[in-house]
C-alpha cells in the first residue's frame, strides 16, 4: 500500500466480506482473481474458480491481508451463448471500493454496479485491523455453521418419482434413516406433488412425491414440470426443488424400462427445459433380479462340482452378480443413454442391508450434483443423509471451509476463548453427522471434556502414555465387528482424562493453539466416523424392536457406544503418526504470511486420508455372524471419571 495515500485502510484495514456475481442469463463458469501491482509485474493474492450452472455464484476471498488501494478484483466468465473464448471481463479498482466505503457508516456495506445482464455486488468491512476471518454474532462470539447454512437452506428438498410398487418408500427411509415418510408406493393416485412431507426422525429434509407417469397420463407429466419449473424461478434457495429422483425398476425377462412419459420427462430435463435441478435415475431393487440369476444359475448345475456349500453358495452369488450386472448395462443404462445421453447420472441400488453400498453410490452422486448445483443445499443434503460416512467427511470439510477453518492460521482469534471456539466447531461437526441421538450424549459437557482431555496429550506424549495395541483407524470397522460380536465388558481407556487446564489460558493464537484446534476438528471427526459404523452395525444386525426395524440404520446412541467410538480412536498405534504430521505443519506456520488456504488444503488432507473406505466397511461389517445382546441390554456404561 502507498504510504502517502489517504485511504479508510490507513484506519484500520477494509477487508472483501465476499463477492456476488448475479446474471439474468445462465452462467457456467466463472473466475475470481484479485492481485496488487508489484516492481516485477503482478501478484495474484487469490484465484478462484467456479462452475457455476446458476444466475449466481458467490465467492469468500481469503480475509487475512487488508485490500490494498493499488489492487484490482478481476472477474471473468464465458458470454452466455457464446463459445468459450468469448468471455466477458470486469476488472473493479480497489480504490474504487475504498472511496465509496463510508468509515462511519455501518460495519458491514455493499458496493454495487451493474455490467449489462450481470451486477456485481461486493461486501466490504472495517475490523480496525483484525481480519474478519469469522462469521461472529451480535456479541462476537463464533457463529454455528450450520446454523447459519440452515437459515439460508433448513431442509434438503428432494422429489421422488416412480410408479406404485417400485420402491420408493424403502429407498427413502434407508437413504435418510426414517420410518414415517410414507409414499404413494401402494395406492396409485394418492400423491398430492405440493404436499411436503416431513418426518420426526430426520428434521434435515422435505420429500415431495409423485406417482410416476402410468398408463399414459399426460396429465402427471405436465404436473411434474410445472412443478419443477414452479420450484426453479426466483425463489429464495429453501423454497427451491433440489434434486428429483427418478425410480425405475430393472426390467426382468425383456420387459421394457421407461413408461412414454418418463421417456418425455427425462428428455425435457436433458435438454434443459427443466432449469438447472440435478435429476438422477435410480434403477430399484437389484436385489431381486440377482436373486432371480440365483435361481437360474442353481438351475443350471454349473457349480455342482463345489462341494463346500458355503464355497459353492459364494461362487453361484458372485456369477449372479456378474450376469446382473451386464442385464443391468444392456437393459437400464444403454437404452438411458440412447434416450438423454450421458447428461443424466444413474444408480442400480437396492435397499437390501447386503447391497448398502449401492445407497452410498446413490448418495454420493447425488451429494456432488446438487453442492455444483447449490452449494448450501448440498451440504444440507450431506447432513440430512444416513448411509454414507464419506459423504459425511466431505460435508464436514464444506462446513469448515465456509467458515473457521481459514481462520484457523490468522493472527487472532478474535474476541473469544480457545473453549468457546472449540465449543461451536464441536457443535457443527456433531450436526453434520446427524446421528441419532435422543439424549444428546455427543454435545454434552461430559463428552466434550473427553475430547478436550485427549488434545493436550497430543502436545507432547507422556512417558506413561503406551499405544501400541488395537487397530489401525482404518482398519477401525474390522475392531468393531470382533468387539461387538463379545459380551460387553469394562472400556479400559487409553488416553488419561485428566482436566485440560491449557483451555483456560488458550485464548490467542499460538502454534501450540492451531495444533490443538486441528487435532480437536480431526480427532472429533474420527471418532464421530467410528460411532456411524457402530451404529450401523448394530443396527444392521439387531432387531430394533420398532415396526420399521428393516428401515433403520442405526442403533440409538448410548453412553457406551460414545466411549467405545473415542476409546477405538485413542487406542489406534497409527493415532501417533496422524498427530505428528499435524506437529509437523503447525510448527513451521508463519502467522502473519501464512495463506489462509494452506491450513485448510492440510484439514481436508488429514480428514480424507482418515476416512474409512466405504467398500471396506461394509466388506467387513458383512463378516458379522451376530451382536453379543448385552450391547444394547442392561446398564449403560457411565461416563469416565477426571482422574
Amino acid at each position: 500500500m502507498s504510504s502517502n495515500t489517504s485511504s479508510p485502510n490507513d484506519r484500520g484495514g477494509v477487508y472483501i466480506l465476499d463477492i456476488t456475481l448475479t446474471s439474468t442469463k445462465p452462467l457456467k463458469s466463472v473466475v475470481l482473481r484479485i492481485e496488487t501491482p508489484t516492481n516485477t509485474g503482478g501478484s495474484v493474492i487469490h484465484r478462484e474458480e467456479r462452475t457455476a450452472e446458476t444466475l449466481r455464484v458467490t465467492f469468500v476471498p481469503p480475509r487475512d491481508t487488508p485490500l490494498a488501494i493499488e489492487s484490482t478484483v478481476h472477474i471473468e466468465y464465458p458470454r452466455p451463448y457464446l463459445l468459450n473464448r468469448f468471455k466477458k471481463n470486469i476488472n473493479i479498482k480497489a480504490a474504487d471500493l475504498l472511496r465509496a466505503y463510508r468509515q462511519d457508516g455501518d460495519k458491514d456495506q455493499a458496493w454495487t454496479k451493474s455490467y449489462g445482464s450481470a451486477k456485481i455486488i461486493v461486501r466490504l468491512a472495517n475490523h480496525s485491523g483484525d481480519a474478519p476471518t469469522f462469521a461472529l454474532d451480535a456479541g462476537n462470539q463464533l457463529r454455528s455453521t450450520t446454523d447459519d447454512i440452515r437459515r439460508i437452506c433448513p431442509r434438503f428438498r428432494i422429489l421422488v418419482l416412480g410408479k406404485s410398487g417400485v420402491g420408493k418408500s424403502s429407498l427413502i427411509n434407508k437413504a435418510f434413516g426414517v420410518t414415517d415418510a410414507q409414499v404413494s408406493d401402494e395406492m396409485r393416485g394418492d400423491a398430492d406433488i405440493d404436499r411436503e412431507i416431513l418426518s420426526n426422525d430426520n428434521p434435515f429434509f422435505v420429500l415431495h412425491d409423485s406417482r410416476g407417469f402410468e398408463g399414459g397420463e399426460t396429465a402427471t407429466l405436465g404436473l411434474v414440470q410445472n412443478f419443477i419449473k414452479r420450484r426453479g424461478e426466483n425463489l429464495e434457495i429453501k423454497a427451491k426443488l433440489h434434486a428429483v429422483w427418478v425410480c425405475v425398476e430393472i426390467p426382468t425377462k425383456g420387459g421394457r424400462l421407461l413408461e412414454t412419459g418418463v421417456e418425455e420427462f427425462l428428455k425435457s430435463g436433458a435438454g434443459g427445459h427443466l432449469g438447472k435441478v440435478p435429476i438422477i435415475v435410480i434403477f430399484t431393487k437389484l436385489d431381486a433380479v440377482v436373486a432371480e440369476e440365483k435361481i437360474a444359475i442353481t438351475k443350471e448345475k454349473s457349480h455342482a462340482a463345489i462341494k463346500d456349500n458355503n464355497e459353492r453358495e459364494a461362487a453361484i452369488v458372485e456369477e449372479a452378480k456378474r450376469r446382473v450386472k451386464i442385464i443391468v448395462e444392456r437393459d437400464c443404462i444403454a437404452p438411458l443413454k440412447d434416450l438423454v445421453g450421458t447428461d443424466v447420472p444413474y444408480v442400480a441400488v437396492s435397499t437390501n442391508t447386503l447391497y448398502s453400498n449401492t445407497l452410498t453410490q446413490l448418495i454420493d452422486v447425488t451429494f456432488k450434483r446438487v453442492t455444483g448445483y447449490i452449494r448450501e443445499a448440498g451440504i444440507i443434503s450431506g447432513i440430512s443423509q444416513k448411509v454414507n460416512p464419506q459423504v459425511k467427511i466431505l460435508t464436514s470439510i464444506e462446513v469448515g471451509k465456509r467458515n473457521y477453518w481459514k481462520g484457523l492460521a490468522s493472527e487472532t482469534v478474535p474476541g473469544m476463548t480457545m473453549e468457546k471456539f472449540l465449543e461451536v466447531i464441536h457443535v457443527d461437526i456433531v450436526k453434520v453427522w446427524n446421528l441419532d441421538d435422543e439424549h444428546n450424549y455427543l454435545t454434552c459437557s461430559e463428552f466434550k471434556k473427553m475430547m478436550l482431555r485427549t488434545v493436550p496429550n497430543a502436545d507432547k506424549r507422556e512417558p506413561n502414555q503406551t499405544i501400541v495395541t488395537g487397530p489401525n483407524i482404518l482398519g477401525a470397522v474390522e475392531s468393531i465387528v470382533t468387539f461387538l460380536a463379545g459380551p460387553v465388558g469394562p472400556i479400559v481407556l487409553h488416553v488419561t482424562t485428566a482436566a485440560a487446564e491449557w483451555i483456560d489460558n488458550a485464548n490467542r493464537q499460538t502454534h501450540d493453539n492451531l495444533r490443538r484446534m486441528m487435532i480437536y476438528i480431526v480427532s472429533l471427526t474420527i471418532v464421530m466416523q467410528n460411532l456411524f459404523w457402530t451404529q450401523s452395525i448394530l443396527a444392521t444386525k439387531l432387531n430394533i424392536g420398532d415396526e420399521g426395524a428393516s428401515n433403520r440404520v442405526s442403533a440409538p446412541i448410548t453412553r457406551r457406544l460414545v466411549i467405545f467410538a473415542w476409546n477405538l480412536y485413542c487406542r489406534a498405534p497409527d493415532r501417533e503418526s496422524l498427530l505428528t504430521d499435524i506437529r509437523n505443519y503447525t510448527d513451521n506456520v508463519k502467522f502473519l504470511t501464512q495463506r489462509s488456504d494452506a491450513t485448510v488444503e492440510k484439514l481436508t488432507h488429514f480428514l480424507r486420508t482418515s476416512t474409512i473406505n466405504n467398500e471396506d466397511g461394509f466388506k467387513q461389517q458383512k463378516g458379522i455372524k451376530e451382536i453379543h445382546k448385552s450391547w444394547v441390554d442392561g446398564d449403560d456404561e457411565p461416563w469416565p471419571s477426571a482422574h
